[in-house]
């Protein structure tokens, strides 16, 4: 399923044009917004977040995509036309990785084969290791929902075994959301239930009021 937020831009713009464009919270926060340890905004901190495998789902919170993670090759790479290949494949490519929210779960991806997690180089920022990637300085793990982020020179194919992530938008635990966040939820909502063919989105309870 694609990230049902860029696809409700336009209706979004239509029904609430004053809502802000990119998003609520102050400027300073904005690269922190995501909790990486899975855990909802502190109250006062921002007044949305994308959580990663949250279970259980915080309350009001909207399943909005799952995706798997997947290997970045260059698309000349012997292995760049398979449907799925094994971490096993890719042990002669050197493997830069990137802090930026990826790594815990690449690490349990490696866990998971019993191959040891060495990566040649961290890397901060999900642009630079694809511009690594392209350049032919090795292969990288990344979600698939990062596709879009990709130049036409690379290529995703899917590591075995199939490792998901479940993306959730949710508010604070400890006030009431904003009216905004309210209405983004709604609409992601209503659009993953176009999607599905009128099938009710996954949304654990009403907002905190």
């Amino acid at each position: 399923m694609r990230f049902a937020i860029p696809a409700t831009r336009p209706r979004h713009t239509r029904r609430r044009p004053r809502l802000p464009r990119h998003g609520v919270g102050p400027p300073e926060r904005r690269r922190r917004r995501i909790d990486r340890a899975g855990r909802p905004p502190p109250s006062g901190t921002v007044d949305a977040a994308v959580l990663i495998d949250r279970d259980p789902l915080p309350r009001g919170a909207l399943h909005v995509a799952t995706d798997a993670y997947e290997a970045v090759l260059r698309s000349d790479h012997p292995l760049a036309g398979e449907e799925s290949i094994t971490l096993a494949d890719l042990l002669d490519d050197p493997l830069p990785a990137t802090t930026s929210g990826c790594e815990t779960q690449a690490k349990h991806l490696h866990s998971l084969t019993g191959h040891p997690y060495r990566p040649t180089q961290r890397i901060r920022e999900l642009t630079t290791l694809l511009s690594m990637a392209e350049a032919g300085l090795g292969v990288a793990i990344i979600p698939s929902l990062a596709a879009s982020m990709m130049p036409e020179t690379l290529t995703l194919v899917l590591l075995l075994p199939r490792l998901e992530r479940r993306l959730v938008l949710t508010g604070p635990t400890t006030r009431p959301w904003h009216p905004n966040v309210t209405a983004i939820r709604d609409l992601c909502g209503k659009h993953a239930a176009d999607m599905s063919g009128g099938r009710a989105p996954d949304v654990t309870t009403r907002a905190p009021a």
